[in-house]
């Protein structure tokens, strides 16, 4: 438009500049201050605070970023799938297929599944309305919804009945399907044989549902009982009228029958008079006169003519129902026939003579009665019915009332239902009625039915609870057929007698006819006689039969027995009826109730047809037991008793049928089903979607994954394990793909068919309802060949987790252990054993001489059981051969082994020998297969290893903790077992290992034990031969002893003979001689010793060499591995068959590179078990916001958040937009938005432990500023934050900046303008306005800014103060001069400098001198106000700067929304970090001031917190501050304030002229004259010392409180505290009388040097020396006395009482710094390596150290000189 145009348009008064101008005016003036004022009351993270000169445009999406950040989700509005078609399109145009009504659930399901989802694999899902309409149903009603009127809404299908339905269910759908919908609308019919409790589940059913029980019999009974009334009145009235006129006619008649009567016998008299007088005259007058006979004739014709005429008027009077008057009749008859014939004349005359007065008969008259209640009894009345109609009418009146009420109680509610017919309709016709009312038809049918056998159970019910009236009954019909028996048989009795007695008589008149006339007449009478005699006779003894049948009749105070049988009834004929208390179920009374019970089964047959064939309906039959159907057998079926179902049972099962309808089912996987899960077939349209989906996928790792089961596939709660095997048997089994379920739109993999069918039928059953599945406890197998190390790894990964360890084989060993007394081995791996003879016989030999009659072997085998050594028949046969062997060659010697003592002989039988020995118990069947199964590697049976396996799998403990189970399965027939039986582990883990392996590792301890046997066989075999050659000198010594004194004896002999020789005078042998003789004896001596005690030689065995036994071992070993390892491959094949999942493990490497690889396979069994079964599947970031925009998906309680991050500390929300991707994925149908790829694959991998933790606070954005003197790195820290968190870093410059381009056309811009063409610096009033303006950018109120260097003037705090741009925390890096100046030089001197800049060492020293002059206010007016102020050293690394910048600005964010989490629930909250004024703070200080609340309410204390500047202890509740004494107190405040304030504070804040309060010295002088209590002692100390004369100390002057208008001094510090704690306790104290004298000053010069050194400098010595004594120094090439003597002295200087502050700060800082050096010894010793160390593997300030440390090498002259100056 161009400038003309533009002038001649009209302007509007208001578009002028003047008016603009005066309404912004009146807007600022007026509006603003209201608005500003309301939203500080607001949620001040709520309220958005826009730049309104930006576009509309702009600000939306401004506004859409703010509410990203919370935890909001965008409306979810319901798209109708099918749209209706356009006029030009119901002619013939192009139009959507519209589904039809009939076509069945699944097809239609399918075919709008697919429309307007958001991509191919999330379709729309069944809802629980199924086909039913919602909007329908939270009406009250049930009706099917049509496929065109079809909705998707968050991800599932709903089905509208109507468009109106439609309309509301668009409008609002939450309305209609939140809970408690679906439920029933509760139109419910209960029906059911008598005292089947159909009232009871009504009511039961009534309260669940919150329904009405309608009893429409009970509702029709006063209808019911008046209509028979007038019913009963109209019969009366009827039967009345009737019965009097009958009764008046038949009165009337009787009385003219009477008068007939009475005339006729009138006229018999005349007649008989006249007959008289007729006789008594003469015989003349005899003859007849005619006028006297026409006279009788004529009064004979009258009275024969009034009877009929009186007949006719009673037929007349019968025939009309009323009286006749006979009177006014005769009247009317004269007016009418004034001319009488002769005839008339005749019958009028006999109507007098018939003339009876009317007869009055009254109601009461007893024939009118009679004639009343036989008309009541022939009318019935009691079996009076209704009409269908007006039972059909009470029912409509009855259920609109009840909806009447719904409404009343909920006008939002349902408008039909609410309603519970209790045993109604009953019959045919009111069934049929009721299918003509629409309003009425019930929505389900429930029959209670006794499935029973013979219907007992309702039979005992109803004999339970009439059991008295039935016994009554029971009673007086056994009572009164006991005597109709009687009398019938008393009855036959007397019939036989009278029988005999004809008999007998007509026998006599045989023998009696063939006499004479006469003597038959003497015998008549004679027979006469006696038969009257027989007769008497008779009747005497029938009158004692009658006795004696009587007295057999049951007499009730007499207690006979009855003849012993069943009666008829069931009833004993032996039992007394007093002894009855139980009722016969075969009784009449039962009986007759067993068939009531059949003949309701029998209509209730044909009325269940009626209904299935007239409606739709179909009623449901509840059964009343739990025992179906009759036994075959008969004595089975005698024995079955009807279990009664409880109320809960019936009332569970009749709820699951009406909830039927609106409950998801379950249906097999089928084909067409898994094209679907594929995205049937078809090609996505989004290309760039799928583009991201395959770059996700090409990003995951390659790892062959099941296809059925990827993270594609939607499974069900239990992943790709089956529920059922879960559910029935504890243990994780693979479910089998092609037995699928699906349910919930999930799929579910079962075992089998089998199992499938029992999930099909009630998948509920098998799935939690409330919570995850909890997953079994680990259950492992490790298999490996032995050697494999699975043993050792195995036991420390249970011990780890808690697991049992279980060796198969070892677990075999313990079963026999008992019987076989020895550990069994393998037969292949068997080793001669080691036997030795044993030391006794050794030690004691046997001698070489026989003993006679003796076992040989016995003393050998009872020395070998003696030492509990096992004898092989070997060595018993060897030990026979030697004591043969001895036997021969001593068998001239044997009469003396009795004197040898060291010889043993049993003389024991062998069998009594041998039981001695350690003899194995007989083994049982089980034994002996165990035995075979380790020794021969026989398998064992199914039976037992079931019996073993089921101990560990299903009993406990192993039940709830879980084991690992080594060594089995070892072959494919025991992995079968495995998946026969369900015994189904985790996984199965194989140690793989080489044979080059087992073999070193299990070669040296088999080769120790080697030599360690030949060890103990050589030691044997010296130690027997040093022993036989000891046991041989023992023998031979004995024997030359025994040859010698033999010798002895033959030369005493030979003496004996020479001297009888030599006595006889002969000649005496030569000496010569005799000394040759016994030269030659002795000889033979020793020839006979060396021929009886000849060496053996022993034969030398063939002894194994070392190189022999390794190589046969090394080959024992082989021939083990290669047995284990094809026995393990064959077991592997069917666990991997079986779908178990195999871990393979390279068990040839060293032990912790297997045990970690172990822990890390393993990990997702342990650490993530609890997430086991949680489903994850990863969507595309586009897909996601597809989702949540179309509604299909709502986005998690997290909004934005990372779950991950958000568990590891994270108080900032991930970075969004543009160049920042998140990575979302769908869990349990909400959506979580991960930070990275490594979360969204932990998130996968576990996600339970991220969603259990507490939802996140509220953004909160941070404001931050970092200032400090030129280069101190404030720039670099704020950076780091931007990048990081996403802050806006402002500075001045580009805060001017952002508004010269951003708002180029506003007042702001044009100023700063101004200034900046003029070359003059922009005022501070236009800086803080830009920067105010920059802050309002949707960064800054999102993620928050960072303030880089500034403010730097007390003038610029106060500008921001202005304008509330206070931030959160202001950082200030202090740095020392020099290292600023150094670091200053090499920016000047960097490399990477390319332009020059204007900061040469001048300006740098102005800067740094303009920035010391200012920083003192800014820092001091920080502190005092908002005390935000935190000062790091800049000294430090960056790295540590960072650290600890992101602590303080995490800690003060994390505070700020506890703070806000906190009042936003109305509790208590900590203000500390919340930057409140001490103005602030007064203006809202509590009633306890600075008084805490929780010391004065706990210990009664007046704790003044006003002496502490900062607020650290102070919290906020109600809209008051109240301080606290310290975090203690301060947490028990936040955790219950409401007691320690009012009104339920237990103690309140006395009156201010109460409170104690502190003075000084010149404060008491100017209260002068008042004097200081208790002559200036100390009450404290006085009472603190239990009122002792020592505890009697003077106070400080200057340390003085005022209580009660009185002073008081105190000793300390501490005791003023604890008496403005607590004035109370000691401001009422008296002194004693004996008090001790004052201390004078002491002149300390006049002291000794010692005194003067202890009463001035002693204390600051032993404090400094302590402190060296503790630290103990040690600097940097210094010797430990020079560096104590350093340190002393720089302690001294900074604790020196009369130095200056400044001295105090400079050698505190000499001090800090000196201790940083001596430290860095440590630090290098702990960090310095032998090894060398890669830079990027050493620590961080490592090298800075250790540079630092080298640099004091070259100035350790004047370090000390330097540190003392």
């Amino acid at each position: 438009m161009d400038s003309e145009t533009v002038g001649r348009l009209i302007k509007r008064p208001e578009d002028l500049q003047p008016h603009v101008i005066n309404s912004l005016h009146t807007y600022k003036t007026d509006v603003l201050r209201i608005l500003e004022e309301h939203m500080a009351d607001h949620n001040q993270q709520c309220l958005f605070e826009l730049d309104a000169n930006k576009s509309s445009d702009v600000l939306i999406q401004e506004t859409v970023q703010r509410l990203s950040c919370f935890q909001v989700s965008p409306v979810s509005v319901p798209i109708r799938l099918i749209e209706p078609p356009e006029p030009e399109e119901e002619e013939g145009g192009d139009k959507d297929t519209v589904p039809d009504n009939t076509e069945p659930d699944d097809e239609l399901f399918r075919s709008l599944g697919g429309k307007f989802a958001p991509n191919l694999r999330f379709r729309w899902r069944r809802s629980k309305w199924q086909r039913f309409c919602p909007v329908a149903l939270a009406q009250g009603n049930i009706l099917p919804g049509k496929a065109d009127l079809a909705v998707g809404f968050l991800d599932k299908l709903y089905f509208l009945s109507s468009e109106e339905a439609l309309a509301a269910f668009m409008k609002n759908p939450r309305l209609y399907i939140a809970p408690p919908q679906p439920r029933p609308p509760c139109k419910l019919i209960v029906t059911g044989p008598p005292m089947s409790g159909k009232t009871t589940l009504c009511n039961l059913l009534a309260e669940k549902y919150g329904a009405t029980v309608l009893n429409i019999a009970e509702r029709m009974d006063p209808k019911l009982t008046e209509l028979k009334v007038q019913r009963r009145i109209e019969i009366t009235d009827e039967a009345t009228k009737s019965a009097m006129i009958a009764v008046r006619a038949r009165l009337e008649e009787e009385a003219r029958k009477k008068r007939r009567e009475e005339k006729m016998e009138e006229e018999e008299d005349e007649e008989y008079s006249f007959s008289k007088i007729l006789s008594e005259k003469s015989p003349e007058s005899e003859e007849k006169d005619p006028k006297l006979d026409d006279e009788i004739d004529k009064s004979k014709a009258s009275s024969s003519a009034q009877p009929k005429s009186n007949k006719s008027k009673a037929g007349d009077e019968e025939a009309s129902g009323e009286p006749v008057d006979a009177d006014k009749e005769e009247i009317e008859e004269d007016d009418r026939k004034p001319e009488v014939t002769e005839a008339e004349e005749e019958s009028t005359e006999q109507q007098e003579d018939d003339f009876v007065p009317a007869i009055e008969v009254s109601e009461s008259h007893p024939d009118v009665v009679r004639a009343v209640k036989e008309a009541l009894e022939a009318a019935n009345i009691d079996q009076m019915q209704l009409s269908p109609e007006m039972w059909m009418e009470e029912l409509e009146e009855a259920t609109a009332g009840v909806e009447r009420e719904l409404r009343r109680k909920d006008p939002r509610g349902p408008l039909h239902g609410g309603w519970i017919l209790d045993n109604f309709p009953e019959t045919k016709e009111q069934w049929s009625m009721m299918f003509e009312r629409e309003k009425v038809m019930p929505d389900s049918i429930l029959t209670l039915q006794d499935n029973s056998r013979n219907g007992d159970l309702l039979v005992k019910r109803w004999t339970s609870n009439e059991k008295e009236a039935i016994l009554e009954q029971i009673k007086t019909r056994v009572t009164r057929e006991r005597e109709e028996r009687q009398q019938e048989e008393e009855e036959n009795s007397q019939q036989e007698i009278e029988e005999d007695e004809d008999r007998s008589v007509e026998e006599k008149q045989k023998q009696l006819q063939s006499g004479g006339s006469e003597k038959q007449n003497k015998q008549g009478e004679v027979k006469k006689q006696q038969s009257s005699d027989s007769l008497e006779s008779d009747l005497s003894d029938k009158s004692g039969l009658e006795e004696g049948i009587l007295s057999q009749v049951p007499n009730p105070d007499m207690k006979r027995p009855l003849p012993t049988r069943k009666e008829e009834g069931g009833v004993d004929s032996s039992m007394q009826l007093e002894d009855l208390h139980e009722i016969p179920l075969n009784s009449p009374e039962v009986s007759r109730r067993r068939e009531l019970l059949k003949k309701y089964d029998k209509e209730w047959t044909n009325i269940a047809s009626l209904i299935t064939g007239n409606s739709s309906l179909e009623p449901f039959n509840i059964n009343l037991s739990s025992v179906k159907g009759e036994a075959d057998d008969k004595e089975a079926s005698a024995e079955i008793q009807p279990a009664e179902r409880s109320e809960s049972e019936l009332v569970e099962e009749a709820v699951k049928y009406m909830e039927k309808i609106f409950v998801h089912q379950a249906w097999e996987r089928t084909p067409v089903d898994i094209d679907e899960e594929e995205g049937g077939g078809e090609v996505a349209s989004d290309e760039e979607e799928e583009q991201e989906e395959e770059e996700e996928e090409e990003g995951e790792e390659s790892e062959e994954v099941d296809p059925n089961r990827s993270a594609k596939k939607f499974l069900g709660d239990t992943s790709f394990f089956c529920p059922v095997a879960l559910k029935e048997k504890g243990v994780l089994w693979p479910g089998d793909p092609e037995a699928g379920a699906k349910f919930r739109e999930k799929i579910y993999y079962l075992t089998d068919a089998d199992a499938r069918e029992r999930f099909l039928a009630d998948p509920s059953f098998y799935l939690s309802k409330d919570k995850p599945f909890t997953p079994p406890p680990l259950r492992l197998l490790m298999l490996g060949p032995r050697g494999a190390g699975k043993t050792t790894h195995g036991r420390s990964f249970a011990k780890k987790h808690g697991l049992f360890h279980i060796q198969f084989n070892e677990r075999l060993q313990e079963l026999v252990i008992g019987s076989t007394k020895k550990k069994v081995v393998p037969e292949r791996e068997e080793e001669p054993e080691e036997v030795f003879p044993p030391e006794e016989e050794i030690e004691e030999p046997v001698p070489a001489v026989p003993v006679i009659a003796v076992d040989e072997s016995s003393t050998i085998i009872e020395a070998a059981g003696a030492a509990g050594t096992k004898v092989s028949e070997s060595n018993l046969s060897s030990a026979q051969q030697s004591l043969h062997s001895s036997h021969s060659r001593n068998s001239e010697v044997h009469h003396s082994v009795s004197k040898v003592p060291s010889i043993a002989v049993s003389e024991r039988p062998e069998q009594q020998v041998i039981e001695e020995l350690p003899v194995s118990v007989p083994l049982t069947d089980e034994e002996e297969a165990i035995v075979a199964y380790l020794r021969l590697d026989e398998p064992l049976s199914a039976e037992f290893l079931h019996k073993l396996l089921d101990e560990w799998w299903n009993k406990e403990p192993f039940k709830s903790t879980g084991f690992i189970l080594e060594g089995f399965p070892s072959s494919a027939e025991e992995a079968a077992i495995l998946g026969e039986h369900g015994f189904y582990p985790d996984a199965a883990v194989i140690f793989n290992v080489e044979d080059s392996d087992v073999v070193a590792r299990l070669l040296p301890e088999k080769m120790d034990r080697w030599r360690q046997r030949r060890q103990r066989k050589l030691a044997h075999k010296q130690k027997v031969k040093e022993r036989t050659k000891a046991k041989r000198d023992k023998l031979m010594k004995a024997r030359r002893e025994e040859l010698m004194n033999e010798a002895e004896v033959k030369k005493q002999e030979r003496m004996k003979e020479k001297q009888k020789l030599a006595d006889e005078g002969g000649e005496a042998a030569d000496d010569d001689e005799d000394d040759d003789a016994e030269d030659d004896e002795e000889e033979d001596i020793e020839a006979k010793l060396a021929e009886e005690f000849e060496e053996e030689e022993e034969e030398e065995e063939e002894e194994e060499t070392e190189e022999d036994a390794t190589d046969r071992i090394q080959n024992l070993f082989m021939e083990i591995y290669e047995s284990d390892s094809s026995k393990i491959s064959s077991a592997v094949e069917k666990l991997t068959e079986l779908m178990i999942p195999i871990i393979e493990i390279d068990a040839g490497r060293r032990q912790p590179i297997v045990r970690y690889t172990l822990n890390k396979k393993l990990k997702p069994m342990v650490e993530y078990r609890e997430s086991m079964f949680e489903r994850v599947y990863p969507i595309s970031e586009r897909l996601a916001e597809k989702m949540l925009k179309s509604g299909y998906k709502q986005i998690s309680r997290f909004g934005r958040w990372c779950p991950v991050k958000l568990l590891e500390g994270a108080f900032m929300q991930p970075r969004q937009g543009p160049g920042f991707s998140t990575f979302p994925v769908i869990h349990r149908g909400l959506i979580y938005f991960l930070s990275s790829k490594e979360a969204k694959e932990e998130f996968m991998r576990n996600p339970l432990p991220y969603l259990c933790q507490p939802s996140p606070k509220s953004v909160l954005p941070i404001r931050m500023a970092i200032i400090g003197p030129p280069k101190s790195g404030k720039t670099t820290l704020a950076k780091r934050f931007a990048e990081d968190f996403g802050l806006m870093r402002l500075s001045v410059g580009e805060a001017i900046r952002s508004v010269l381009a951003n708002h180029p056309n506003t007042e702001l811009a044009r100023c700063i303008e101004l200034y900046l063409y003029q070359g003059l610096t922009v005022p501070d009033e236009c800086a803080v306005q830009a920067l105010e303006v920059t802050m309002m950018n949707v960064q800054c109120q999102t993620r928050g800014y960072i303030l880089d260097g500034y403010p730097v003037k007390k003038i610029q705090v106060d500008l921001m103060e202005q304008r509330n741009i206070i931030p959160f925390k202001v950082i200030e890096l202090q740095v020392d001069n020099k290292e600023l100046a150094n670091r200053a030089t090499q920016d000047r001197y960097s490399p990477e400098r390319i332009l020059p800049l204007h900061d040469s060492a001048q300006i740098f020293a102005v800067k740094l001198s303009a920035w010391q002059s200012e920083i003192g206010a800014i820092r001091e007016w920080y502190q005092r106000e908002h005390s935000n102020w935190v000062a790091l050293p800049g000294e430090r690394s960056k790295w540590w700067l960072w650290n600890s910048a992101h602590e303080i600005a995490k800690n003060t964010v994390v505070h700020i929304q506890t703070y806000l989490e906190r009042m936003a629930k109305g509790e208590a909250a900590s203000i500390a970090d919340m930057c409140i004024t001490p103005h602030e703070f007064s203006s809202r200080l509590g009633v306890f001031g600075h008084y805490c609340p929780v010391s004065l309410a706990l210990r009664n204390e007046l704790y003044d917190c006003s002496t502490e500047p900062l607020l650290q202890y102070a919290a906020e509740f109600r809209g008051h501050y109240y301080r606290m004494a310290g975090p203690e107190e301060l947490k028990i405040f936040l955790d219950d304030p409401k007691q320690f304030v009012p009104p339920l504070a237990p103690r309140h804040l006395p009156r201010p002229e109460m409170l104690p309060k502190r003075r000084t010295g010149a404060d008491v002088k100017a209260m002068f004259p008042k004097a200081i209590e208790l002559q200036g002692y100390c009450p404290v100390t006085f009472l603190d010392g239990k009122q002792r004369y020592e505890a009697i100390v003077p106070g400080n002057p200057e340390l003085i409180a005022e209580y009660r208008d009185k002073l008081y001094s105190m000793e300390t510090e501490e005791k003023l505290n604890k008496f403005m704690r607590s004035p109370e306790k000691y401001w009422d104290l008296k002194l004693p009388h004996k008090l001790p004298p004052k201390k004078e000053p002491l002149n300390v010069n006049g002291l000794p040097m010692l005194g003067y050194l202890e009463q001035t400098v002693a204390q600051v010595l032993t404090k400094a020396l302590t402190v060296v004594g503790n630290f103990k120094p040690k600097y940097p090439f210094m010797s430990a006395t020079q560096s104590a003597l350093v340190y002393l002295a720089l302690q001294l200087k900074a604790i020196n009482p009369n130095s200056t502050d400044y001295v105090h700060k400079k050698y505190k800082r000499k001090l800090l710094q000196f201790e940083e050096t001596c430290e860095l010894i440590t630090y290098l010793g702990n960090n310095m390596t032998r090894r060398y160390q890669e830079p990027k593997e050493r620590a961080i300030d490592f090298d800075f150290k250790l540079d630092k440390f080298m640099q004091l090498q070259t100035a350790k002259a004047t370090n000390q000189a330097a540190f003392v100056a």
